[in-house]
Formats: C-alpha cells, sequence, structure tokens
C-alpha cells in the first residue's frame, strides 16, 4: 500500500517533468532551425583573397572613399563592419582599408587608336560588318582588330601602349577601371600575328594586364614586352620588367632580356638569345626546342 501511495504521488511528477524536458526540446529545435535560417538569409561574406588594399591618404575620409570608389548599394558602412574599425577618430594617413573587388564600382574605358597605316580593319561587337580602322576610333569591350599589311597603334584607358603589328587579329575581352582608384583590369586575346607593349607601371595591386593566345598567357604588372602567336607557339620577348608567362593554370616569371617559347606541344623554353621571330612559322615545336 506504501508503495503504491508513493508511485500515485510520484506519477504527476514525472509526467510535469516529461512535459518539461519535452517543451525544451521543442525550443531548442526551434532555436536551432532559427539559426540556420539566419545563415541562408545572411548576404555572404566575401572571400579576403578577393581583397584589394587602399592606403589612406591625408584628408581622407570613409564618405569620400565610398563615394569615390564603391558601387551601388555599398557604402561607409560596410567599410567599418569588414575592417571593423571605429568612426570616431579620424582615419589615419598610410592605414590600410581592405575593399573586396567585388564591391568596387565598375567602368568600361574604351581604348582609341593613336596611328594606323596601311590596312586595318575593326570589327566592332556585335556587329558583323567590319570597316576600316582610323586615327580616333574607340575600340570597346569585343571589338576586334585585324591587319593584313597594316599596322595600328592603340592606346589605352592607363596609357598602356599596344602596337598592332601586321598580319594580325586581336580581341578586346576587357576594359574595366574600378570606380576612380585608377586600378585597371584589361585583358586581350591575340588569335595570331604579333603585339608590342609598353604597359603603364600598375599603381594599385590588384591591377590586372593579360595577353591569352591560343598555346599561352601573358600576365604583366608594367613593363614592355613582345608576343607573338603563331603554328608552333607563343613566343615572348621581354625588354623591361618581368612578365608572368605560360599557360592558363601555370606561369613562370621571364625577366628582361630573355625570351620564352610556348605551346600546346611545347614545354616552356626559355633564352637569353631571342629565337628569330620566323621559327614560329616555319619550325616544328621540336625543332625550336632543340635549337636547330
Amino acid at each position: 500500500m506504501r508503495y503504491k501511495a508513493v508511485r500515485r504521488r510520484l506519477e504527476p511528477m514525472t509526467a510535469m517533468l516529461l512535459l518539461l524536458m519535452a517543451l525544451a526540446g521543442t525550443q531548442t529545435a526551434l532555436a536551432r532551425g532559427s539559426t540556420s535560417t539566419e545563415l541562408e538569409t545572411a548576404p555572404p561574406v566575401p572571400e579576403r583573397s578577393g581583397d584589394w588594399t587602399y592606403t589612406v591618404r591625408p584628408g581622407d575620409s570613409l564618405t569620400g572613399i565610398s563615394d569615390r570608389l564603391l558601387g551601388a548599394g555599398r557604402g561607409q558602412k560596410d567599410l567599418v563592419s569588414y575592417n571593423n574599425i571605429s568612426t570616431q577618430h579620424p582615419l589615419r594617413p598610410g592605414a590600410a582599408l581592405k575593399i573586396p573587388l567585388t564591391w568596387l564600382e565598375r567602368s568600361p574605358r574604351p581604348a582609341r587608336a593613336t596611328s594606323v597605316t596601311g590596312t586595318v580593319f575593326l570589327h566592332p561587337h556585335p556587329a558583323t560588318e567590319p570597316q576600316e580602322l582610323g586615327v580616333g576610333d574607340r575600340l570597346n569591350v569585343g571589338d576586334e582588330v585585324r591587319t593584313t599589311d597594316g599596322q595600328a597603334i592603340v592606346e589605352l584607358a592607363d596609357g598602356s601602349i599596344l602596337k598592332i603589328e601586321r598580319h594580325s587579329r586581336i580581341t578586346f575581352d576587357r576594359l574595366t577601371q574600378y570606380g576612380r582608384s585608377g586600378m585597371v583590369d584589361i585583358r586581350l586575346n591575340l588569335e595570331r600575328g604579333r603585339v608590342n607593349t609598353d604597359v603603364e607601371p600598375f599603381e594599385h595591386r590588384g591591377s590586372r594586364f593579360e595577353i591569352e593566345t591560343p598555346s599561352a598567357v601573358a600576365a604583366v604588372r608594367g613593363t614592355a614586352f613582345s608576343l607573338e602567336s603563331g603554328s608552333g607557339g607563343t613566343l615572348l620577348e621581354v625588354r623591361e620588367g618581368e612578365v608572368w608567362f605560360g599557360d592558363g593554370e601555370k606561369q613562370k616569371t621571364v625577366h628582361a632580356g630573355y625570351s620564352a617559347i610556348h605551346g600546346s606541344n611545347v614545354a616552356q623554353s626559355l633564352a637569353r638569345l631571342k629565337p628569330p621571330r620566323e621559327y614560329l612559322r616555319t619550325m616544328t615545336p621540336s625543332a625550336i626546342l632543340s635549337g636547330q
């Protein structure tokens, strides 16, 4: 009897305890579900590898930097949060601000033909009919220049100079400037022929200047070099500075005074003495490497 009485007193307590545990479990599940929902709807955090470092100048303010550099939807609060800085004190000249590249305002900056000799054709994008290229003509993203017996000199938005030699074909894949930062992203595609370049030194890390051929990529940060695309591969000649040269996955640095050859069926070859350019048209890749 005593056992039954105790059991009757414990049963309500056990039921209450089970009910409290069930409610606690439900609240925990709801909390976890709420946290998951917040994570799914929050904007993704930009990768730090995609940051551009801005060096604060005398007189700079967060508002001024935001207005000058950032695109739509981004502002001072984003810079404060991303860099974990206080707005109670003015920015210190020389301090570094991290800005994701995706936040920067981007605008196309056309190139301009400054000299044309002989027959040179411009194939505007997306038009299908070519037209003769003239001095002062603008070259926009997607436009293609083809030379036969002529040559053309083109000035890019950052002041870099591109000389397109005879029997060449080149497309302007990207001509971008980031806000008023002076940082540029220029990418060209040399289908065939030869170009000589004089690239302005980059004032800001993050700028990009690349020329791609069917067999190689040349990336620079301010230098003078020549690039030729032919049936045997791609020939690079560096006159000043250095060029990153190779395919899209693996590149090596080629310094001033050296030439390099790279092709889809050829391992990269470096040489101090420049091989004749006609090798690319008359010799097989194996002959180029062996120096025959």
